[in-house]
């Protein structure tokens, strides 16, 4: 009513719903014409919720308000008042000073169209021009006549009241049914709109955000189109007149077309956004669902590789254990086969001191070799004593411990190198069989099942225990008994006592040089050791390259 314009318009009806139930956020005060701000607080205050709004205790602070205070009239004297515009009536139906808005529409879709506008034949009441605007009927003229009749008190101006009442008996009555025939049209639209609402509630809120944006650019084209129509106004008013505007006014008309095709556009625009907009959230949710698949299966397949990466561990890690235990197990045998060879070099050196002894005048310089070799075997007890020791302590290691206890192996190994040197000097190979009665108090025979004795530096060569049965020190004695088939498995280390400076000293002797007969006449030759074997050494079954 200030304005001139209806309050949360929008050109769906969605959004006047939307707009009134959010007043707070959406009631907006246009920059022209310009408004007091008694008019804009007036307003809200009437918008505002149940208990505070104004006049909720009463019609007095309604009066009370500063936009309702002025010098030209009050409540009290309002009926009496002179209005500021007193438009001029051709009669009661007289609707010149209302804007035909509507019925310039019609003629222009008409015209758009070809076809004219149809009126319904039937009355529905809203064929009058004054539906649809306020109406008072304390200030009729029926109101002023009956007030003229009370005061003139003559039997004529009695009976012409009575006659105006039944008159306006009928008015009232006409006028009500026709409002109850709207009331009832509203109801129903209301309820059609209400449905709609409510099957449109959901889409709306999803829509909101989108309309939102969109109006922006629609409050551009009604400030546009509301421009146009300003000026269809001022052309119609041309056209009352003076008739020669009519060219003019056509211009505006299509002007006005060429907004509605805009708006068209726009609304299709609209539509098509609408249609993308939902196109947009079925692709975001596929590939919200994509998504989530391939997270799962990457998640599998990362599940599947870390098994099998898992698996590659155990794997690499029972071998390595299994490797250990075979490493600890020679390293155990080792040992055993140490201490043997420790007891036994015990008794090998109390033999061998006896025989320096006994040879000292003869062999001296054979005597200090083996007094150096006794000193050797002293360094090689020590290290064997420091090497089980070690063994011990590696044994007690826990299994987090492997890859550093394969290290100290290593390293005792390396230690172990030097326990007999000169084992890998000798040839070896099967049976030496000896007769009871020349097998002395160092003859002892060490029988041990699937053991590995290690007489290498490195550790993939081995010689199975099971095949050595006897170690000892060999003697004149025993080469002198022994026969031709015996002589030929031997392998032994042949130290020559004469002097250096008769001739070279043969150190190691070809089983096919020896005989009985050179052997019996050699009485200053010393035979290190006899090892003797089982038959199956001949062929080499006892090694093992790992």
């Amino acid at each position: 009513m200030m304005i001139g314009e209806t309050p949360f318009y929008a050109e769906a009806l969605v959004s006047t719903y939307t707009n009134i139930m959010n007043h707070k956020n959406s009631l907006r005060f246009p920059d022209e014409p310009r408004i007091s701000n008694h008019a804009q607080d007036l307003i809200r205050h009437f918008l505002a919720s149940a208990d505070v709004r104004l006049g909720n205790d009463g019609v007095d602070r309604i009066r009370a308000h500063p936009f309702f205070k002025n010098d030209e009239w009050t409540f009290e004297s309002l009926r009496h008042a002179t209005p500021p515009v007193i438009p001029e009536l051709n009669g009661d139906d007289d609707t010149t000073h209302f804007e035909a808005i509507f019925s310039n529409l019609f003629d222009i879709e008409a015209r758009e169209t070809n076809e004219p506008f149809q009126l319904p034949k039937t009355f529905n009441g809203n064929q009058l021009p004054f539906i649809g605007f306020t109406y008072s009927n304390e200030l009729s003229p029926i109101t002023e006549l009956q007030r003229n009749i009370k005061k003139s008190g003559t039997e004529q101006n009695a009976e012409s009241s009575s006659a105006i009442e039944k008159v306006a008996v009928e008015i009232v009555d006409t006028r009500l049914k026709e409002l109850e025939q709207l009331l009832e049209s509203a109801k129903h639209e209301v309820m059609e709109y209400q449905g709609r609402v409510e099957s449109n509630i959901g889409d709306s809120q999803r829509k909101e955000e989108r309309i939102r944006q969109l109006e922006s650019e629609r409050d551009r084209f009604s400030e546009r189109l509301r421009a146009a129509e300003s000026e269809v106004r001022e052309a119609q008013d041309r056209i009352r007149l003076c008739s020669e505007s009519e060219e003019r006014a056509r211009r505006v008309e299509q002007e006005l077309r060429i907004q509605r095709d805009a708006l068209k556009t726009l609304e299709a625009k609209l539509g098509k956004a609408k249609e993308e907009e939902t196109i947009m959230r079925n692709e975001l949710r596929q590939l919200h669902t994509d998504l989530a698949q391939e997270k799962e299966v990457g998640r599998r397949q990362a599940l599947t590789v870390a098994h099998l990466m898992n698996e590659k561990k155990m794997v690499f890690i029972r071998k390595q254990v299994d490797q250990c235990k075979k490493q600890l197990e020679s390293e155990r045998l080792a040992r055993q086969i140490a201490e043997a060879n420790l007891s036994e070099c015990d008794k090998e050196r109390t033999m061998l001191k006896e025989e320096v002894k006994q040879l000292v005048q003869r062999h001296e310089k054979e005597i200090q070799a083996k007094d150096q070799q006794i000193s050797i075997m002293a360094n090689r007890e020590v290290e064997l004593e420091h090497s089980m020791s070690m063994s011990q302590l590696n044994e007690r290691a826990t299994d987090d411990e492997i890859s550093a206890r394969l290290e100290d192996l290593k390293k005792s190994l390396d230690s172990r190198d030097g326990i007999l040197p000169s084992i890998s000097d000798f040839a070896m190979d099967g049976w030496v069989s000896m007769r009871p009665e020349k097998r002395g108090i160092g003859s002892r025979k060490i029988k041990v099942s699937f053991l590995v004795f290690i007489i290498f530096r490195s550790y993939f060569n081995y010689i199975k225990l099971s095949n050595l049965c006897h170690v000892r020190y060999v003697t004149a004695a025993d080469v002198r008994f022994a026969d031709n088939e015996q002589i030929s498995k031997i392998f032994h280390v042949m130290f020559d006592g004469r002097d250096s400076s008769t001739g070279p000293t043969s150190r190691h002797a070809s089983t096919s040089d020896l005989s009985i007969s050179s052997l019996s006449q050699r009485g200053d030759v010393n035979f290190k050791y006899l090892y003797r074997y089982n038959s199956n050494l001949l062929d080499g079954s006892c090694f093992d390259n790992g």
